[in-house]
C-alpha cells in the first residue's frame, strides 16, 4: 500500500523502486515481516519550482531512522513517500483513536516488528503552499507578527502542550498494543 497526497507529483519509477526494496526485505526475512520502504522528497512550491533537493536537508527528519526510539518523539518518514507490505498493515491496523498521524504509527510499528529501508532518490515532488494541512515546517514559514501579547504567548504554550500530550498518548497507545509482543531487541533500542 502506498499513501498518496493529492497535490504531490510522483516520479514514474517511485512505486517500482519501493516495491524492489520491500521484496528484498521479504526475500531476506520472509513475507510475514512488516516492511516499509520510503524515498527521498524534493520540496517544491505550488508551481513545482524546487525549494530543496531533499526534505532531509531542511527539516529535522532523519534519512536512516529505523529503530523504534527514532520514532518515539518525531516521525521521520513522510506518509507520501512510503510503501508498506501486507504484514505491516496486518500488524498496524486498525489505527487506534488518539494517534497523532497514521504514517507515524506505521513507522513505529514497522520499526518495532520489521524493517525500514530508505531509497535516497527523490521520487516525489512534495508541494508546499499556504494551504498545506501538513508540510515541511522549514518551508512553511508564516509571517512573523510583531505582536507578542500575553494572550498570544498563552495560545502558543497551549498548542505546544496539546502537541506534547498527543505524542505522549500515542506512545501509551503503542505500548498498550505492542509492548507484550515487541521483540526484546526492538523494545529497548
Amino acid at each position: 500500500m502506498a499513501l498518496a497526497d493529492q497535490d504531490d507529483v510522483w516520479a514514474s519509477e517511485k512505486v517500482s523502486d519501493l516495491v524492489r526494496d520491500i521484496e528484498r526485505i521479504e526475500s531476506a526475512r520472509g513475507r510475514a515481516t512488516p516492511a516499509l520502504a520510503f524515498c527521498d522528497v524534493e520540496l517544491v512550491d505550488s508551481s513545482l519550482c524546487c525549494l530543496s533537493q531533499s526534505i532531509f536537508d531542511v527539516t529535522a527528519k532523519l534519512r536512516h531512522a529505523e529503530r523504534l526510539r527514532d520514532f518515539l518523539l518525531s516521525n521521520h518518514v513522510p506518509g507520501c513517500t512510503m510503501l508498506v507490505n501486507r504484514a505491516a498493515l496486518d500488524r498496524a491496523l486498525p489505527f487506534p483513536a488518539g494517534i497523532v498521524m497514521h504514517d507515524w504509527w506505521l513507522a513505529m510499528v514497522v520499526a518495532s516488528f520489521g524493517e525500514i529501508r530508505h531509497v535516497s532518490v527523490p521520487h516525489l515532488k512534495y508541494r508546499q503552499h499556504d494551504g498545506n494541512a501538513v508540510g515541511a515546517s522549514a518551508t512553511n514559514e508564516r509571517p512573523v507578527r510583531e505582536e507578542c501579547t500575553a494572550q498570544a504567548f498563552e495560545r502558543r504554550c497551549n498548542s505546544r502542550c496539546r502537541q506534547i500530550d498527543g505524542i505522549a498518548e500515542q506512545i501509551r497507545l503503542f505500548a498498550r498494543r505492542s509492548a507484550p509482543s515487541c521483540p526484546p531487541t526492538h523494545a529497548t533500542t
